[in-house]
């Protein structure tokens, strides 16, 4: 796929996508089996999912970059930078979906998930002014538009801290004989 002119920002573009795309089938897996997205085994399962696909498309988009330049080696500040940029590109195409889906195809999704909760934590004996405090601070983030923001300024945080930590270990060294008389 070739976009630019830029190996490296195909390849960020492409990879991006990728990430974008299957984020995307996941979220729409959780919608048509109306997952509880306020239970705390969700959350877990799904942070373990995001993290696990998010190192298996930076791991397969750096390989795929490095083979692109005859395998030569790329330095670790390529891999974080190629890594940042597939995370970036795949965290702003998902939450775009995400914001049109739940403000167009389905605008009672996240007040039905939250009216849940609310039950749930009333069944749980909290009491109605903290549950009172707690909705009104879940009904203004989780509309759309503040679920896009709060994707937004988040995913850079999230983006440069796997970007460092994915590529320490996904650069390739030059462990070649002719490299250690250099």
């Amino acid at each position: 796929m070739k976009i630019t002119k830029n190996p490296f920002v195909d390849n960020a573009i492409l990879f991006g996508l990728i990430s974008a795309g299957i984020s995307i089938l996941v979220n729409l897996f959780y919608y048509l089996f109306d997952v509880n997205y306020f239970n705390w085994i969700f959350g877990i399962v799904n942070f373990v999912v995001l993290i696990t696909i998010g190192i298996i498309v930076l791991l397969q988009g750096i390989k795929k970059y490095r083979l692109s330049r005859e395998n030569q080696k790329i330095t670790y500040w390529q891999c974080v930078l190629q890594s940042f940029l597939i995370l970036i590109i795949g965290g702003i195409v998902a939450s775009l979906f995400s914001f049109l889906f739940y403000k167009y195809f389905d605008p009672e999704f996240m007040p039905k998930q939250i009216a849940n909760f609310a039950v749930k934590m009333q069944d749980w004996g909290l009491p109605q002014e903290k549950l009172d405090t707690m909705l009104s601070d879940m009904q203004a983030r989780m509309t759309p538009i503040g679920q896009l923001k709060s994707a937004l300024m988040f995913q850079p945080i999230f983006s440069i801290v796997l970007s460092l930590i994915i590529s320490a270990f996904a650069k390739k060294k030059d462990n070649s004989f002719e490299s250690n008389f250099n």
